[in-house]
């Protein structure tokens, strides 16, 4: 920008064909860039945009990068090289951050415009949504400040503890709903929700599974690589028998196929449907039927496992949580007397 210069930027701005154009100059250089509008209000504040990374060019701080630079760039490390469902998820944050951010340096994604942030999405969304939406924007941030596109993460900074997400309490599986449900499947869904009760496997580790080689038939020992890491689980007798009884498709290599051979990328969408149907059907019969979603089978086969004797620490790792105080939680669903048994064994 030359000298005398107002920071108005009025005589940094001149007009082609009524679309503005501005001109600054940076280190003895003539700068000239269109700004891509006819309406003046909207000119001065992209000038402004502009004018403030001349500044800092000028003071050797080197040129402020965007939140659309930022975010282009991470897409670029495939976010960070996670899997294909947890970058399916950013992506739906980083729709959701766009309309507050977008327009911004990083430099100005302060803690105070994170909290204006959740402010405003308080209003359509849950703390936990909220909760998932700052994750995705602070991993954002810690690729921007690893590649030198910014200094701080304030996502990082900011204290989540004012949007905690609460748990809602877990209803146990009745048995004779479950039945129900797995009767009334088609294909190989049945075998997949019987699976995902005996082993307690996340949806989409047990939907990847392939007949030849993932399950050892001698051992049933099983490699995961889950949520929180690769692990290694060894199936029940009953498990195995499922895996090994699923009926098996003639051109698909998963255990547990689609009907046109392929993996089941929303399982828990099937389920819900199913468990609609079934309901209705059981409500016509005259019996009260339980409806469940396909996560809780899950919570149902740690709480089996702790009621069967089952230690503490070996669920944790079967389970793969990362801490021991998420497998604890299941205590509140058993009897006191197991309850105490547990800790002792702890």
């Amino acid at each position: 920008m030359g000298k005398g210069a107002g920071r108005s930027g009025a005589s940094n701005i001149y007009w082609r064909n009524g679309i503005a154009w501005a001109r600054v100059q940076i280190a003895g250089r003539d700068i000239r860039r269109s700004l891509r509008t006819s309406d003046r209000t909207e000119a001065k504040k992209r000038l402004s945009k502009i004018l403030a990374d001349a500044d800092s060019i000028r003071f050797g701080e080197g040129p402020r990068h965007t939140y659309r630079e930022a975010v282009t760039a991470w897409a670029r490390t495939n976010f960070g090289g996670v899997k294909p469902s947890s970058a399916e998820r950013y992506k739906t944050s980083l729709r959701m951050l766009d309309p507050h951010f977008g327009d911004m340096h990083l430099d100005q994604i302060t803690r105070k415009e994170i909290g204006r942030y959740v402010l405003a999405r308080k209003a359509k969304a849950s703390n936990a949504t909220i909760r998932r939406d700052l994750s995705a924007l602070s991993r954002m941030l810690s690729c921007a400040v690893a590649l030198g596109l910014t200094e701080t993460n304030a996502a990082r900074e900011w204290d989540r503890s004012v949007i905690k997400a609460p748990r809602k309490p877990f209803v146990r599986i009745d048995q004779r709903s479950f039945d129900f449900v797995v009767a009334r499947a088609p294909g190989a869904f049945g075998a997949l929700l019987r699976f995902l009760l005996a082993t307690g496997m996340r949806e989409n580790e047990a939907t990847i599974l392939r007949r030849k080689g993932d399950i050892d038939p001698l051992t049933g020992q099983l490699t995961i690589d889950g949520k929180r890491g690769v692990r290694t689980i060894t199936l029940s007798p009953a498990a195995l028998q499922i895996a090994r009884s699923a009926p098996a498709h003639i051109s698909s290599p998963f255990i547990f196929w689609t009907p046109d051979g392929g993996r089941y990328k929303t399982a828990w969408s099937i389920q819900a449907r199913l468990c609609a149907s079934a309901q209705k059907a059981a409500q016509r019969e005259g019996w009260a039927f339980r409806r469940f979603n396909i996560h809780g089978l899950r919570h149902e086969f740690a709480i089996r496992w702790l009621e069967n004797s089952g230690r503490l620490y070996a669920l944790q790792r079967h389970l793969g949580h990362s801490s021991i105080r998420q497998t604890e939680e299941y205590l509140a669903y058993v009897a006191p007397e197991i309850a105490e048994r547990v800790r002792a064994e702890t």
